[in-house]
């Protein structure tokens, strides 16, 4: 395995290599938010990397617009955690107090809104969030 120093920088890397390199991320992530047993699914990658977290168990369908085993984890592209952190307080707000019924924040196992992970290979520490994640019926009903 590589040192970090001889590693190549993430964006000089070919899409594939990147992508691999935040799925690695992606499972740190998970450890952070205390759901090692759960299953990463590839959403997008452009602004920010989105993966679809699924917790072991069968899916209840009909439960709303968001599914409880079911998450979206967001590796943001913008390093600035205060306003990821606002981000992220104004959504909370907006669904716990205004009852709008918009993604609420999923705390890591620690209570934090958001966590950096720092893996080999990412330049710098990355932040990344948890919002509760659905079915696109669901949401557009």
């Amino acid at each position: 395995m590589q040192s970090e120093a001889e590693m190549k920088p993430f964006r000089e890397l070919p899409r594939r290599a990147r992508l691999h390199r935040a799925r690695l991320l992606a499972q740190t992530a998970l450890g952070v938010y205390g759901l090692r047993d759960a299953q990463l699914g590839f959403i997008q990658y452009g602004e920010n990397i989105i993966y679809r977290v699924d917790l072991p168990g069968t899916i209840i369908e009909g439960a709303g617009a968001y599914l409880p085993n079911r998450y979206v984890l967001r590796i943001h592209a913008m390093g600035d955690k205060e306003a990821i952190a606002s981000e992220l307080t104004w959504l909370a707000a907006l669904n716990h107090l205004a009852g709008l019924p918009v993604p609420a924040p999923v705390a890591t196992a620690d209570g934090r809104l958001l966590a950096e992970i720092f893996t080999p290979g990412f330049p710098k520490g990355r932040v990344v969030s948890m919002n509760p994640g659905g079915t696109i019926t669901a949401i557009n009903s």
